[in-house]
C-alpha cells in the first residue's frame, strides 16, 4: 500500500473515531472528553493534508483524483461557511479556523499537482456535454424555472418539521463533532442532508434570504445534481438508446409525482433519493470514493435506508458467488469482502452509531431490539384495520398510484422476457440488475412489514428502481426506434399532468375522496395512526378528524394541495385584511390548532402575519421544543385567528372577542360535513365572497357583530 493510501485510511479511522468521540460527548456533556475528541478531529485534518501531500497519480486513476477534488471542495465550502455565517457564539473558534485552512489547503494541493490533467478534462466533458446531450440542460433549465413555484409554498405537516429542525440547527453546531446532534432533522439521523443545507442556508441567510426560501434554494441544487447523475447514469447503462430516449427517461424521472410533483415538501425521503442516485451513479461509473460517500449519505440521512445498500450488497454477493464458479468458495467470499470494504465501514460507522445514539427515532429500533430479546409481546393492531389491507395500500404507492402501474407492467413484462431470453448485456449490467432487484425486495419487504404512517413520499426511492428498470425494458427488450422514443414521452406526460390533476383512474378507486368545494380531493391517507408507543399504534377517527387526516401528509402526494394554499390566500387578499379585522375558522369539529395545522400547516394560531404588499401569509417557525426560529417580528399584519366551535359547540369566547375589532369574517372550508359547525345560526352575513382554485372552493363570509 502506498503512503497516501495508508494516510488517507489512517485519516478515516481518525474520523470515525472523532464521530464515536463526538457521539458519547453528545451523552455525556465533558468538557474535557469534549477537548480530548476535538483534537482527534483535528488530527484527521493533518493526516487528510499529508495524504494529499504525497498522492500521486501515477497510482491512481485521472477520476479518482477528480472524486478527491469534489470532496475536498464540498469540505472546504462547509468549513468556509460555518467559519463566516455561523452565529454561535459558543463555537471553538480555533477548530473552526485550523478545520477551514486545512481543508482549502488539501484543495488547493491537489488542484496545484494536477491541473493540467484535470482541468482539461473537466473543460472537455462540459463541452461534450452542450454538444452531445442538449437535452440534459433543457430540462435542467426547465426545471429551475419551474421551481420558482415552490418559493411561495407553505411548509406543511411533517415538512414543518424537517425544516424548522434544520433552520433551528444552524446556530447549534460548534465545528466540532462534540454538537452532533445538530446534524439531526425531523426526528432522523440526517447528519449528511443536513450538512449539505448548511453549506446553503448559513450564507444565504447571511445575505438576508429567509430560511424557507434559502432551503428551497438548498434543494433546488441538490436536485440539479441529481438529475445530471442519473442522466449519466443513463448514459452509461443504456447504449441501445438515442440520446432523445434518454432524455425523455430523465425528463419522465424529473417530472414524476415523486420528483416534482411533490417537491414543495421538505424531508429525509428526498435526500435519500439523491444519495440512492448518487451511490448507483458511483457503481457504474466505478468511483469507489463516491460509492462509499453515497452508503453513508445513505444510512446517515434515513434509519431505515441501510436496507437500500445491505439489498445491493447481498445482491452482489449473490452474482459474484454465482459468476465464478471456478474459484473456490472461501476466494470467492474473500474477494467479495475486499471489494465492498466501502459498504462494510459505512455499516459499521452506522451501527456503532445506532447502538450509541439516544436521540429521535433511533428509540424505536431500541425498544424493538429489547422487544425481540427479552420476548416482550407486541401491542396488537386497531380492530378497524382490516387485515392484509394496509401491505395493499403500500403496494399500491409503490407500483400503481399515479400512472406507475404503466411502468410496472412495462418491468414485469421486461423481468418475464430477461428470464427467457436472457438478452446479452455486460455483466456489469447484471450485476446492477440483480442488486437493484434485492435491494428492491430488502426495502419493500420492510415497508410491508414494519406498521407505519402512510406516506406517498415514503415511495421516493423507489423511483430511481423503477425508472432503472424501465431504461433496461427500453433499451433491451423493445426493438423498434419509434417506440423506444414514444414509451418514455408517455409516460412523462402521464406523470407530469399527474403531478398537477389526479387523473389516474387506478388512483382514484383506490384512494380516499373528499369533497373539496370545487371538485373532488383525492388523499393517501386511508389510516391515520397515532404513536402510543415505539411499538404499537392506534388509529384516529377518519370520519371526524378531516383536518388531521386528509389535510396534512396524506394530500402531500401531487401539487394540487396547493390551490388551498392561494384560496385562503386570495381570500385575505379580497377582505384586505389587516389587524382590525378579526378572522373565525370553521374549527372542523376539532380543536382551532388541529384545524390551523390542517389548513395553514402549522397549529400556533397566533404566529401567522398577512403581508398586504406580497399578497401572502408568513409564518412564526418554531421546532417542535417550541424554540423559535428566525425574527420574533413578522412583516404585515399578525392574523388574528379564532375557532368556532368544538364538536358542534359554539365557543363563546370567540363571540366575546369579535367586539374588539371593526369586522369579523368567517372562513368556511365545508370539507367535514360530519360534524355541523353551529356558529352561523342566528347570524347576519353582510357578505360573501367565494374563493376557487382548481378543486378548492372556500368562503369568506363577512359577519354582523353581535349586539354587546
Amino acid at each position: 500500500m502506498s503512503k497516501d493510501k495508508k494516510l488517507y485510511t489512517w485519516s478515516l479511522v481518525t474520523l470515525v473515531i472523532a464521530f464515536i468521540g463526538g457521539l458519547a460527548n453528545d451523552r455525556l456533556k465533558s468538557d474535557m472528553f469534549g477537548y480530548i475528541d476535538n483534537c482527534v478531529y483535528i488530527l484527521f485534518f493533518a493526516l487528510f493534508v499529508l495524504a494529499t501531500y504525497f498522492y500521486t497519480k501515477r497510482e491512481h486513476e485521472l477520476s479518482v483524483t477528480i472524486e478527491l477534488l469534489c470532496v475536498e471542495l464540498t469540505g472546504a465550502a462547509f468549513f468556509t461557511m460555518e467559519l463566516l455565517f455561523n452565529g454561535n457564539p459558543d463555537a471553538d473558534i480555533v477548530v473552526g479556523i485550523l478545520s477551514f485552512a486545512l481543508m482549502w489547503t488539501s484543495f488547493f494541493l491537489t488542484l496545484i499537482k494536477f491541473y493540467k490533467e484535470v482541468i482539461p478534462e473537466v473543460i472537455a466533458l462540459i463541452r461534450k456535454s452542450f454538444t452531445r446531450h442538449i437535452m440534459l440542460w433543457v430540462i435542467l433549465i426547465v426545471y429551475a424555472v419551474m421551481f420558482t413555484a415552490n418559493y411561495s409554498v407553505w411548509y406543511k405537516g411533517d415538512s414543518f418539521t424537517y425544516f424548522s429542525a434544520a433552520s433551528l440547527n444552524l446556530d447549534m453546531w460548534d465545528y466540532t463533532l462534540s454538537k452532533i446532534h445538530a446534524f439531526m432533522m425531523g426526528g432522523h439521523l440526517t447528519y449528511s442532508y443536513n450538512f449539505l443545507l448548511n453549506i446553503f442556508l448559513l450564507p444565504l441567510r447571511g445575505f438576508g434570504v429567509r430560511e424557507e426560501i434559502a432551503f428551497r434554494i438548498a434543494n433546488l441544487v441538490i436536485s440539479e445534481v441529481t438529475l445530471i447523475l442519473f442522466y449519466a447514469t443513463c448514459c452509461k447503462l443504456f447504449k441501445n438508446l438515442s440520446a432523445f430516449a434518454r432524455g425523455m427517461l430523465l425528463a419522465a424521472f424529473t417530472f414524476a409525482p415523486l420528483f416534482w410533483g411533490i417537491s414543495y415538501l421538505a424531508s429525509s425521503d428526498f435526500a435519500l433519493l439523491c444519495f440512492f442516485v448518487l451511490f448507483i451513479f458511483a457503481y457504474c461509473y466505478d468511483l469507489k470514493i463516491m460509492k462509499f460517500i453515497g452508503i453513508t449519505c445513505m444510512c446517515f440521512t434515513k434509519e431505515t435506508a441501510i436496507l437500500l445498500p445491505l439489498g445491493f450488497f447481498i445482491g452482489s454477493f449473490i452474482y459474484e458467488m454465482a459468476s465464478q464458479k471456478g474459484v473456490k468458495p472461501l476466494a470467492r467470499i474473500a474477494s467479495f469482502i475486499k471489494k465492498n470494504l466501502a459498504f462494510i465501514a459505512a455499516s459499521l460507522i452506522f451501527t456503532i452509531n445506532m447502538f450509541l445514539g439516544q436521540r429521535g427515532w433511533i428509540h424505536d429500533f431500541h425498544d424493538i431490539l429489547k422487544q425481540v430479546i427479552l420476548g416482550i409481546p407486541r401491542a396488537d393492531l386497531p380492530d378497524k384495520v382490516v387485515p392484509g389491507h394496509y401491505q395493499l395500500f403500500k403496494l399500491n404507492s409503490l407500483f400503481t398510484a399515479h400512472f406507475m402501474w404503466v411502468v410496472t407492467a412495462l418491468i414485469v413484462i421486461y423481468l418475464i422476457y430477461a428470464i427467457a431470453k436472457k438478452p446479452g448485456r455486460s455483466s456489469k449490467s447484471t450485476a446492477l440488475i440483480i442488486s437493484l432487484i434485492v435491494s428492491a425486495v430488502c426495502y419493500y419487504g420492510f415497508e410491508l412489514v414494519y406498521f407505519n404512517y402512510v406516506h406517498y413520499r415514503y415511495s421516493q426511492y423507489n423511483l430511481l428502481i423503477m425508472m432503472l428498470l424501465l431504461g433496461f425494458a427500453l433499451n433491451e427488450m423493445v426493438t423498434a426506434n419509434l417506440l423506444k422514443n414514444l414509451i418514455p414521452v408517455i409516460v412523462t406526460a402521464l406523470f407530469l399532468t399527474e403531478c398537477y390533476v389526479t387523473i389516474d383512474p387506478i388512483t382514484r378507486m383506490t384512494w380516499n375522496t373528499f369533497d373539496s368545494g370545487n371538485g373532488e380531493a383525492v388523499t393517501m391517507q386511508m389510516y391515520f395512526y397515532q404513536v402510543v408507543d415505539g411499538i404499537g399504534y392506534v388509529e384516529g377517527d377518519r370520519n371526524t378528524i378531516v383536518c388531521t387526516a386528509f389535510l396534512n401528509d396524506g394530500i402531500d402526494h401531487n401539487r394540487e394541495i396547493i390551490g388551498l394554499q392561494r384560496c385562503i390566500e386570495e381570500g385575505f387578499r379580497e377582505i384586505c385584511y389587516d389587524d382590525s379585522k378579526a378572522v373565525v375558522i370553521d374549527s372542523c369539529g376539532d380543536f382551532l390548532s388541529l384545524s390551523c395545522l390542517g389548513l395553514f400547516g402549522y397549529p400556533e394560531h397566533h404566529s401567522f402575519s398577512w403581508v398586504p404588499g406580497e399578497n401572502a401569509i408568513y409564518t412564526k417557525y418554531k421546532d417542535v421544543t417550541g424554540d423559535l426560529i428566525g425574527d420574533e417580528t413578522l412583516p404585515g399584519y399578525p392574523l388574528n385567528l379564532y375557532e368556532s366551535s368544538f364538536y358542534g359547540r359554539v365557543i363563546q369566547g370567540s363571540i366575546a372577542a369579535e367586539k374588539d375589532y371593526r369586522e369579523v369574517y368567517y372562513l368556511d372550508v365545508g370539507f367535514n360535513p360530519n360534524i355541523p359547525d353551529y356558529y352561523l345560526e342566528g347570524r347576519e352575513i353582510l357578505n360573501t365572497r367565494v374563493i376557487t382554485n382548481g378543486i378548492w372552493q372556500i368562503r369568506m363570509l363577512r359577519l354582523k357583530p353581535l349586539e354587546s
